[in-house]
């Protein structure tokens, strides 16, 4: 289930990194609210409204600094992700003033304050595929990284030895990634997009295995294993954009 909604994810943020910005972050923020969702599955945060309206203002907060650079006086390429650390503290902040403030004593406090926080930060850096399409000619390196998120997690949902399905996942990343370079005219060249494929399967693995570790409810679990791949990709989705944008 994980993986399907995580394709779905990757078709919605391919289509639209096509369209502009702003709908990229409409694309985020749909992943955002579906990542604070997992909050209310699992009873381990004590006020789960609370803690998922933390997690989609400090998404929300991150891609709207990305979107307004100059609110926190950044330029507008060399400051792409500067947007991305207010935002980290806000939901720090936010998560500690409503544990302080929530009634019913501190039952729960650590675990409740540990997720809250880990999935805000999750959602502030979803706000990376924002930053991504602001730079210049960046829509084919979004749809090589989308294709190659998606790939990874099809395959890595496929039943087996866990060895084999990840380095099948690989495979199936950078191979789809580097055929869509060779297809594509405005795409990078192929090793620029065979290595921005590999890194992007070994950290959409990486979020699997995270969102998989979360909970053994699949309730709480599924929004993590389809979002968080997207969450560490992002990052580096950026700085490639702005490697062949130059």
């Amino acid at each position: 289930m994980g993986g399907l909604l995580s394709l779905a994810l990757c078709a919605v943020l391919a289509l639209t990194g096509y369209t502009g910005s702003l709908a990229v972050a409409a694309a985020v923020a749909l992943a955002q609210v579906l990542l604070a969702s997992s909050l209310f599955a699992g009873g381990v945060v004590p006020t789960p409204r609370l803690a998922a309206a933390v997690v989609v203002a400090g998404g929300l907060l991150a891609s709207a600094l990305t979107l307004w650079p100059e609110i926190v006086g950044a330029g507008e390429i060399t400051a792409s992700l500067a947007g991305l650390a207010p935002a980290a503290a806000a939901v720090m902040l936010m998560a500690l003033f409503g544990q302080m403030l929530r009634r019913g004593g501190r039952v729960g406090l650590t675990p409740g304050l540990a997720l809250t926080v880990t999935l805000g930060l999750l959602a502030v850096l979803l706000a990376s595929w924002v930053a991504a399409a602001r730079l210049p000619d960046a829509a084919p390196l979004v749809t090589v990284a989308v294709l190659a998120v998606g790939a990874a997690s099809v395959v890595f949902v496929v039943p087996g030895p866990r060895v084999v399905v990840g380095v099948g996942a690989v495979l199936a990343a950078t191979g789809s990634a580097t055929a869509l370079c060779l297809v594509v005219t405005d795409a990078p060249v192929w090793p620029f997009g065979a290595a921005l494929g590999l890194t992007a399967a070994l950290l959409t693995i990486a979020g699997r295995l995270l969102g998989e570790a979360w909970s053994s409810s699949p309730a709480h679990r599924v929004p993590v294993e389809a979002v968080a791949p997207l969450a560490l990709v992002g990052p580096v989705l950026v700085v490639a954009s702005q490697l062949f944008a130059h």
